[in-house]
């Protein structure tokens, strides 16, 4: 680069040499210029995730870390009266496929609720996602501020989730979905 430099204040540019220098600069620029008008949304997402690994297949965030997180908030504790050791409490679903198929019913089914929860309360839901949904309802008082919290965290691990996901994972997710009744 340096002798680049050099031939180029020497001699003057020639049409190549700019682009070749352009070439050159064209995908760093791109890469700073993404990360300047993504930054806040990279920012949030980085922060939501508990660590970060790795692997010849990718990166992968702690899925485990995030799931005994949640399995703490208020509002996906299981209903009084039932025992921990109780038994579990199952959402509606075939259950059927792979655990990951399994859970990405498990999200259509979670956004099946806050939807319906919209429509009982004459509240528009066309073209909106079940996040945009989940904070209408909050605003109005169709859910409480913890539910809705619960609502978007729940959807944000199911997005998370590895496809390798266990099916002692996936049954702990269909048992918190239960225990948000929306």
């Amino acid at each position: 680069m340096k002798d680049f430099l050099k031939l180029i204040i020497e001699n003057g540019p020639t049409w190549q040499q700019v682009f070749d220098l352009i070439t050159a600069l064209f995908w760093p620029l791109t890469i700073i210029i993404c990360l300047a008008m993504f930054r806040k949304n990279l920012a949030q997402k980085i922060s939501s995730l508990d660590s970060l690994k790795a692997t010849t297949s990718g990166l992968e965030a702690s899925f485990s870390t995030k799931l005994d997180k949640l399995q703490s908030l208020p509002a996906l504790e299981a209903p009084k009266g039932l025992a921990k050791s109780g038994g579990q409490i199952f959402v509606e679903g075939s259950g059927g496929g792979t655990p990951y198929e399994q859970l990405q019913e498990l999200r259509d089914i979670l956004n099946g609720k806050i939807i319906s929860k919209a429509k009982d309360l004459n509240l528009k839901t066309e073209n909106s996602t079940a996040t945009a949904i989940a904070s209408e309802l909050k605003k109005v008082g169709g859910i409480t501020i913890q539910k809705e919290q619960a609502f978007r965290e729940l959807i944000e691990l199911i997005n998370l989730a590895p496809r390798e996901i266990g099916q002692g994972q996936v049954n702990s997710i269909r048992s918190l979905i239960s225990n948000l009744n929306l």
